[in-house]
């Protein structure tokens, strides 16, 4: 967790944040007290809302229905205000710019959790399509000697 952000006054005025509900605003406003240096966040509603809002009676449905809302802040100018990978993590996008001070980052937990899981799910699935293609070179042989 953080010791110290910066949050600009302008966050108050942001056209894509004054798009969402007041609960999805402050849901956002304290992720970027509680991102990690990179500003990712836990993908699960659940250990996202104990993580950064945890003294709010929203349900783990709420948190996720915030979530949505912040997602759907892109225009054609603007990327939205999150990126949300259920259940790997929740990416505050926009970071680099407005945390400039964060030149001493160890790697993202939630990120390396996450690429770790895609490179596994990848090499499983070339591993399936070397199967398959063997299935059915074997298949093709039986049909040219049963002829």
């Amino acid at each position: 967790m953080a010791t110290s952000r910066q949050i600009s006054t302008d966050i108050g005025t942001d056209e894509q944040l004054n798009m969402v509900s007041d609960q999805a605003a402050l849901l956002f406003t304290w992720c970027i007290a509680r991102a990690d240096p990179h500003g990712y966040l836990p993908g699960k509603p659940g250990e996202l809302r104990l993580k950064v809002v945890p003294g709010r009676k929203w349900t783990d449905k709420e948190v996720a229905g915030y979530l949505k809302e912040l997602e759907a802040t892109k225009t054609d100018t603007d990327p939205a205000l999150v990126e949300w990978k259920y259940p790997h993590y929740v990416r505050l996008l926009g970071w680099e710019g407005t945390q400039k001070f964060l030149y001493r980052r160890p790697e993202s937990i939630y990120l390396k959790k996450y690429t770790e899981r895609v490179g596994k799910i990848e090499k499983g699935q070339e591993r399936l399509a070397k199967v398959e293609k063997a299935t059915i070179r074997i298949r093709e042989e039986k049909r040219r000697e049963e002829k």
